[in-house]
């Protein structure tokens, strides 16, 4: 589940431009796939998360536009590969909470991102517009929604999502879970103020099954939870489907050798993971 740096000395032959040095792997799903090395002080350097064949070539033939099929994080992943690894990582580190008149939102940071725009709304209505954007910090404190006050009788929906600036344009990265808060003055419902799973690591065999045992602690236990009108108990993510998924209702299914970790995430956005090696 994490990554290894890789340097290796090397001196370009004369003539050479070192931008059109390329490191080349095979993929999970066996196809050739290349991301841009990066070349300083004599090395080429880069990193991944994926074990592979490595080769770094040469390609006379690569446009100078052409500076790399992967993300720029280095990690290698491409379209919704890459999309599907950065919304578990804005996921892993998503919090919302509640000081006196004010939401208080914290994320994961998304490698590529330029900013996130938060959107926060009432329960039962649609987004509007981001009612912040953030730059250089994962972190935002909310005091207004649709231009008032927050109203803390009410319930509330939270959004965070990456965007990276295109010729100007806003493309989005990733998504958060749409996180379900109530207001800290509503006098029927309560919060979770803590998420637990039963076990942290599992190991099973391909075609084994098992399912995800969590619990939410509330804030105030002589109030009642939120119904699955706003979102499930729990919702629930794989990092890596081919080694084990997960359905909506927490059954995990070893798929294939190899490690990934099982997401689940509380109705307010609060998330554990659990280990799965699959022999």
């Amino acid at each position: 589940g994490g990554k290894a740096s890789v340097s290796i000395k090397y001196t370009p032959e004369a003539g050479r431009d070192v931008k059109k040095y390329f490191v080349y792997y095979i993929s999970k799903d066996g196809k050739l796939e290349r991301f841009k090395t990066k070349y300083i002080n004599g090395y080429f350097s880069f990193v991944t998360s994926h074990f592979s064949e490595y080769a770094i070539v040469y390609d006379e033939n690569a446009a100078d536009a052409d500076t790399n099929t992967g993300s720029t994080d280095g990690s290698g992943l491409t379209g919704k590969a890459l999309r599907y690894r950065n919304t578990l990582t804005i996921n892993a580190k998503l919090k919302v909470s509640q000081t006196k008149s004010r939401i208080n939102i914290k994320w994961g940071k998304v490698g590529d991102a330029d900013g996130y725009d938060i959107y926060v709304q009432y329960c039962g209505k649609k987004f509007g517009d981001p009612v912040a954007t953030i730059e250089g910090k994962t972190s935002a404190k909310i005091k207004t929604v649709n231009g008032e006050k927050l109203k803390l009788t009410k319930n509330f929906k939270v959004r965070v999502v990456a965007y990276k600036l295109t010729d100007g344009k806003k493309k989005v990265l990733c998504k958060t879970v749409v996180a379900h808060i109530v207001g800290r003055n509503n006098r029927k419902y309560s919060n979770p103020k803590k998420l637990t799973v039963k076990t942290k690591q599992l190991t099973l065999s391909a075609g084994e099954t098992a399912k995800v045992k969590a619990k939410v602690v509330l804030c105030d236990p002589s109030k009642k939870s939120l119904t699955d009108k706003h979102a499930p108990t729990f919702r629930y993510a794989s990092s890596d489907k081919s080694v084990a998924k997960v359905d909506k209702k927490g059954n995990i299914t070893a798929k294939s050798a190899g490690t990934c970790y099982i997401y689940v995430y509380a109705r307010n956005g609060f998330a554990k993971k659990i280990k799965v090696t699959v022999e």
